[in-house]
């Protein structure tokens, strides 16, 4: 359903296509008349300076190629000044508002990281817990099964969250030399492509928020 806001924007847009087109129009008439005069000028141009009076043709023509440099710069100041102008100030603000609209992004990424993070250490406490009342019996393997999946659950219940593997390096020492630098892109290559492994280094899980 079109409303009201919409149908302004959409007038916006048409005015400032309308304004470039007439803009666009002024500029092409105005270049190919000065492209007609500087192929004439071209014309005129083509001789040798071997005597008195070409030399005076040559100053002629230096003052006409003067006419034409300032007409391009007339033009430049005319056409192209304005619209770099009327560019950068459009620019500034939209960045401002991309900017903005990053940093409550980034804010909220954040946020529900540092969230799932929570939830990551409780569902590891119950695993635990549940883990321990399974060796002492004091529930069936179905019931640590439910509640298992009820603790995983709250994790997945998060929009965007998404889970990738990644290398950790838990033992320097142990990472041979040619790993030292450390060379993480060799290192997950080695590990998560090719199914190396890499002494030292260990496949954990890591959450990301993804674009929603």
């Amino acid at each position: 359903m079109t409303t009201s806001k919409d149908l302004i924007i959409k007038e916006k847009e048409l005015e400032v296509k309308n304004g470039l087109e007439v803009f666009e129009k002024r500029f092409t008439k105005l270049i190919k008349e000065k492209k007609i005069k500087i192929e004439k000028l071209k014309e005129e141009a083509r001789f040798k300076v071997n005597s008195q009076k070409k030399l005076e043709e040559s100053k002629a023509i230096m003052e006409k190629i003067k006419i034409q440099k300032n007409t391009a710069k007339e033009l430049k100041d005319c056409f192209y000044k304005p619209v770099y102008d009327f560019a950068q100030l459009i620019y500034k603000p939209i960045k401002e508002l991309e900017d903005e609209t990053k940093k409550i992004e980034d804010y909220h990424k954040a946020e529900q990281l540092n969230w799932l993070r929570k939830l990551q250490e409780e569902e590891y406490k119950k695993r635990k817990e549940i883990e321990e009342k399974l060796e002492r019996e004091e529930i069936t393997l179905e019931q640590a099964g439910n509640k298992l999946e009820k603790a995983e659950s709250k994790v997945g219940a998060i929009k965007g969250v998404t889970t990738r593997k990644v290398v950790k390096i838990v033992d320097f020492a142990k990472v041979p030399d040619e790993y030292k630098i450390i060379n993480m892109p060799a290192i997950n290559e080695a590990v998560l492509k090719n199914g190396l492994d890499v002494p030292g280094t260990q496949i954990v899980e890591e959450k990301l928020i993804s674009n929603m």
